[in-house]
């Protein structure tokens, strides 16, 4: 067949319709092909996965409240635990109560109230510069030996160096408030003190804290996390 300027048809008149059924399956599979080599080509930068676009905005957000806390894998306490079971996740992270249970009540109250929260385990923090998007911080660590988890002193070492460093006035003054978990109240508030001398340090007024107990049931721990709440929404306001 010619098409008017001379061109031909690649498709013969007296093709079977095998034939012609064949040859749109090979310019499908070819134009899905060079469309796919275009977005290697871009980086996908011009079509961006909406996964990537959700985090993303996730993170641009400036919440109230930032609340930041480590918390090891559930197990035992230090008194049931086993010896050749201790390492530095799991031991020692109760299982019903603990501070990433803590931390979830925590953000539920605070939420009740009307403000803006984001919860994120020390881990998650990327970037130094979303805790200082927040308007009012809260760091939460269970007391190892008295002192911070391993997992909050690398976010100290590597992300709040950064601010100590860098950061012109540091927090500026920033309310931050901080709270530990410990079989003894001794432990919990070693801890709550260990964090307190580092936000010092970065120029941050100490606002409330607050220490839970392993052995606390859920009511007294339910109290003194509204107790908490109402403290932090004071000094948000």
């Amino acid at each position: 067949m010619i098409f008017p300027g001379g061109k031909v048809c690649p498709i013969r008149c007296n093709a079977t319709l095998q034939e012609v059924w064949y040859g749109m399956y090979k310019t499908v599979i070819c134009t899905a092909a060079g469309f796919f080599m275009l977005l290697l080509s871009t980086g996908m930068e011009k079509f961006p996965v909406a996964g990537a676009q959700e985090r993303a905005e996730k993170q641009t957000v400036k919440p109230d409240v930032l609340i930041v806390f480590s918390s090891g894998t559930p197990y035992e306490t230090v008194s049931d635990i086993k010896p050749g079971k201790a390492d530095a996740v799991t031991c020692p992270t109760p299982k019903k109560e603990n501070m990433a249970t803590v931390a979830e009540k925590l953000v539920a109250v605070l939420r009740a109230k009307g403000l803006t929260v984001r919860a994120a385990r020390s881990h998650e923090i990327k970037n130094y510069k979303e805790m200082l998007n927040a308007r009012y911080l809260v760091f939460g660590s269970p007391s190892y030996f008295g002192n911070i988890s391993w997992q909050m002193k690398k976010l100290i070492d590597e992300k709040l160096q950064s601010i100590y460093l860098s950061v012109e006035g540091r927090f500026n003054k920033r309310s931050i408030a901080v709270f530990s978990m410990a079989e003894s109240e001794p432990s919990a508030c070693e801890t709550i003190r260990a964090l307190e001398r580092v936000f010092s340090d970065l120029n941050a007024v100490l606002g409330s804290s607050m220490v839970i107990l392993t052995e606390h049931k859920p009511d007294e721990v339910n109290s003194r996390v509204q107790t908490f709440a109402d403290e932090i929404l004071k000094q948000v306001k």
